[in-house]
């Protein structure tokens, strides 16, 4: 069994998997199987067997009611106990990989490891809350949902259960027994549901947990193989590199063993995905036709979404930002490019611009908000509603905003806008930095151009091969830069970037009711999608261009060495750095045209569904 102390790794993991049941006791197996069993039953009853009694009887009866959340409830909770069984019948081996995987059978304990742990602990425990949170919200919905799920049953004739956690169908007449007897199944069905969803998301999160592990021995490891050569001894040359390899055959080994059992644990459920995620997607736009568009809502929620991640994944990542702009700007140990200071002058200067920017778009959509409020009221009285009218951004109070006094109104707009800007401002400023940081490294890879074309101006080989080596260690330097920036980016801005064709289709989807709010913010958006993905073509055409500034050296003429170093060398460059993303590759200008061909099929779909 593997070990739960708190200062090792899967600590917060297995110890959620213990309070939820899902990992056996010791030397009580017996009690631990029956408890399991009983509460997965428990499961299969309520989450599959009573919404699939449900299913049947609207399909036979022809009612009409939306079975999405029917089939999402049952394919989810069908897919988290085969998760968890899958798990408990493959935990010895799970328990087995944890215990070498964290000790790495001896062999090295990366630097950063017990950071690494603390934070993957903490990453674990909030997304074990996240399910708790997710339900108390679910529950909240759904208990707010009640009268209008009584008027649906009073229109069309129906007895749909209200009021309940999930969908289902039960042998009596829920909605006409006891608060009491309704308010207790309502409690154990969220119990229950709280159970199935945290036990199988933390056990999909040890997956990640063991990933991140391997990931930090890699790093070590190639620590240990920049010291192979840092000897002038042959012996402690070879002995080096065999333990690197040592090392890396284990990595490899562990590697194998995690692909085999997350295979069985998780392989089977995660096919099921897709049609769960389609029903919850048709949930979502199963909304009341009020004549109300909710394209600003959208734009709204995504964007402000995306702009938290952002700062957020900055602040995580702060400290390796820190260290990689000051070894950006060093320039005492390789060089100095030729129009350096410009370069920073000139970004400083488009870094403020760039900055005040939101705040002139939100000023402006603050004016155009106010004068919009007589149009609102007006719509509110032709259409029966009660939407808020003079708010900065769409939202509902606890409260009438609209027969609330002036000074409540002013408070809760000024305020509001303040937000808005502590949000896009940070979030803006964080995307310009990718693209001063690819401006930088343009100017490295143009001095180590210069000093390129200097390698054979000299007729002495000694000189050529002393220039030679200067350029391929500036070269290696500035490579390096490269990839630490796209794996800072990756991480900062990748995820967000998946957000933006729809942010940009919602606010073009508002431009024929607010055309200036919308322009402001629709280029606003643009404008950041194109310097984060300009800045990786820069870094892309920048570093593809020394392998042609090395061609055009005349390496036909220089000594056999020299010219096969040289050649070495272009073949290096022929390989480009480039910036990524999760999930959508290298960030360049194709990926900013495929954001915009997405908006536009997004603005399509929103102008017939939304």
């Amino acid at each position: 069994m593997y070990g739960m102390e708190k200062c090792e790794a899967f600590y917060t993991s297995l110890k959620l998997l213990t309070y939820t049941n899902t990992i056996p006791y010791k030397n009580k197996k017996l009690q631990f199987a029956i408890l399991y069993a009983a509460t997965r039953l428990m499961c299969l009853i309520t989450f599959i067997a009573l919404p699939g009694v449900h299913v049947m009887k609207t399909i036979t009866g022809k009612t009409g009611v939306d079975l999405s959340e029917d089939l999402s409830t049952m394919l989810g909770v069908t897919e988290c106990i085969l998760v968890t069984t899958l798990f408990i019948s493959s935990y010895d081996k799970w328990s087995e990989f944890l215990t070498d995987l964290e000790h790495c059978n001896n062999f090295a304990t990366p630097k950063a490891f017990d950071n690494t742990i603390n934070k993957l602990n903490l990453y674990s425990l909030l997304y074990g809350s996240y399910s708790i949170v997710g339900c108390l919200i679910y529950a909240v919905i759904a208990i707010m949902k009640t009268p209008r799920c009584k008027k649906f049953n009073e229109e069309h004739n129906l007895n749909e259960i209200c009021g309940s956690f999930t969908v289902l169908v039960l042998p009596f007449d829920f909605n006409n027994v006891s608060l009491v007897v309704r308010s207790v199944i309502f409690f154990v069905h969220m119990i229950l549901g709280m159970f199935t969803l945290v036990t199988a998301s933390v056990t999909i999160f040890v997956t990640y947990e063991s990933a991140v592990i391997l990931s930090c021995h890699f790093g070590e490891l190639k620590k240990y193989l920049k010291e192979v050569f840092e000897t002038e001894s042959i012996e402690e040359q070879k002995q080096r590199l065999g333990f690197c390899i040592r090392y890396h055959n284990n990595i490899l080994n562990l590697c194998m063993r995690r692909s085999h059992i997350v295979r069985y644990t998780h392989g089977i459920p995660l096919l099921s995905i897709p049609i769960i995620l389609a029903c919850i997607g048709n949930m979502l736009l199963n909304v009341r036709k009020t004549g109300v568009d909710l394209s600003e809502d959208l734009s709204t929620m995504i964007g402000g979404t995306g702009c938290i991640l952002i700062t957020m994944a900055l602040i995580i990542s702060y400290e390796e930002w820190i260290r990689f702009l000051i070894d950006l700007e060093d320039c005492k140990k390789y060089a100095t490019p030729k129009d350096f200071d410009k370069t920073r002058i000139k970004l400083n200067l488009y870094s403020t611009l760039y900055g005040l920017y939101p705040l002139l778009g939100c000023l402006i959509y603050a004016i155009i908000s106010i004068m919009g409020t007589s149009r609102c009221k007006k719509f509110n009285e032709e259409n029966n509603l009660n939407e808020t009218c003079g708010s900065f951004t769409v939202l509902v109070l606890p409260f009438d905003f609209n027969n609330a006094s002036l000074v409540i109104r002013a408070v809760i707009f000024f305020v509001h806008m303040v937000l808005a800007l502590l949000t896009l401002v940070p979030a803006g400023v964080v995307i310009f930095v990718s693209y001063e940081s690819a401006a930088i490294l343009s100017c490295h890879i143009g001095e180590l151009k210069k000093y390129l074309q200097q390698v054979l101006q000299t007729e002495s080989k000694e000189e050529q091969r002393e220039r030679l080596r200067f350029c391929i260690r500036y070269h290696k330097n500035i490579l390096n830069l490269c990839k630490r920036r796209s794996r800072l980016g990756k991480y900062t801005y990748g995820i967000p970037l998946l957000s933006i064709p729809l942010i940009i289709a919602c606010i073009g989807n508002t431009i024929p009711n607010s055309k200036i709010q919308g322009l402001f913010f629709l280029s606003g958006y643009i404008v950041g999608l194109f310097l984060v993905c300009h800045g990786g073509q820069l870094i892309i055409d920048e570093t593809l261009s020394v392998s042609d500034a090395l061609y055009e050296l005349n390496w036909y003429e220089a000594d056999v060495n020299i010219a096969k170093d040289i050649l070495f060398m272009v073949n290096r460059a022929q390989k480009p750095a480039t910036s990524d993303g999760i999930l959508i590759g290298a960030v360049n200008y194709p990926l900013f045209l495929l954001a915009l061909k997405t908006s536009y099929s997004y603005i399509i779909f929103l102008r017939q569904s939304v």
